[in-house]
């Protein structure tokens, strides 16, 4: 299990099933993962740490595992595979 792509399904879920790479950064840390000394650090391209690792996620779940689809630069919705992993998981917290 991928805790990164688990917390980014889970902030787009909060969001209604859709939201933009802004609505996420400032979800997915205060809700959904917290965050360490390291993901706090601030980059060589002057942001922190946690949101390259963000969009790095939102890639793999968008090209790689189509439980994201592109809407619109930086918006992304849960695709029906999305939703039925963040089910699974619900259901493997229960157990």
């Amino acid at each position: 299990m991928n805790t990164w792509e688990i917390a980014v399904l889970k902030s787009i879920e909060s969001l209604g099933g859709k939201g933009e790479l802004k609505q996420i950064y400032k979800r997915l840390p205060v809700s959904f993962r917290p965050l360490t000394k390291e993901n706090k650090k601030i980059t060589i391209w002057n942001e922190p740490e946690y949101q390259h690792q963000i969009r790095a996620r939102v890639w793999v779940l968008w090209h790689k595992k189509g439980e994201l689809i592109w809407i619109s630069k930086g918006c992304y919705s849960l695709t029906k595979k999305g939703i039925k992993r963040l089910e699974i998981e619900k259901e493997k917290g229960r157990s």
